[in-house]
């Protein structure tokens, strides 16, 4: 990258780089983030052509001969990874690519074996589909363990739900009476926090669900 590269990426994005008075910072401020951002998204989109490059030539033509999946992997440096057998909904160990990459795998036929790029969190993968199993129902010995840990997330999910909405309306009963919500928030032991000021576009508070705090504020 040049530092052409980088100041032309902060001209154009000037709104992520400002304060909390809406005033752009430096740029020299920033320099150091912003290569890191433009690294990281070529570096993303270079991944990416690279694995289109290797699916496209995974495709088979008419009478041709079938492709050597392991032989191009190597060819490309790309891993070669051959999970257990998973469901559509299972999570498939060593993958970090969500349930786009069972949709995908589960897409695949013997007539069509292979994969276009499948995004995953820092990288790409493309599928080749060597058998399938036949889906059958287990029975509830093999999956009561399952179950049981289910049903209690679940519960324990809906309890938490119901004890913050409650909390959350005896504190708005108390500030409407004249408390203020520091101290209704310590009279119910619930824990009270001032994050540094924020901005919706760039910082981010150091809060669990940050993402959902900045757009409810």
């Amino acid at each position: 990258l040049t530092d052409a590269d980088i100041a032309e990426y902060y001209e154009r994005n000037k709104i992520k780089y400002t304060d909390t008075n809406n005033v752009a910072v430096a740029l020299d401020s920033v320099k150091d983030e912003i290569r890191t951002e433009l690294l990281a998204v070529r570096a993303e989109r270079m991944a990416g052509d690279r694995a289109t490059e290797m699916s496209v030539k995974l495709v088979q033509t008419e009478g041709g001969t079938t492709p050597d999946f392991a032989k191009l992997a190597a060819e490309f440096g790309a891993e070669m990874k051959e999970p257990d057998s998973f469901g559509p909904r299972d999570t498939v160990s060593g993958v970090d690519a969500g349930q786009q990459f069972n949709q995908v795998a589960f897409a695949l036929t013997t007539d069509a074996p292979y994969s276009d790029p499948v995004t995953g969190k820092d990288g790409f993968y493309v599928l080749q589909l060597l058998d399938r199993k036949p889906s059958r129902v287990p029975s509830f010995d093999e999956v009561r363990e399952k179950v049981v840990v289910r049903l209690k997330q679940e519960r324990t999910y809906e309890a938490t739900v119901k004890r913050g909405q409650d909390a959350a309306a005896k504190v708005k009963q108390a500030v409407v009476k004249g408390k203020s919500f520091a101290d209704a928030c310590a009279e119910l032991g619930l824990k009270f926090t001032s994050p540094a000021p924020f901005t919706l576009v760039d910082e981010t508070p150091a809060l669990p669900a940050a993402i959902n705090v900045k757009q409810q504020a």
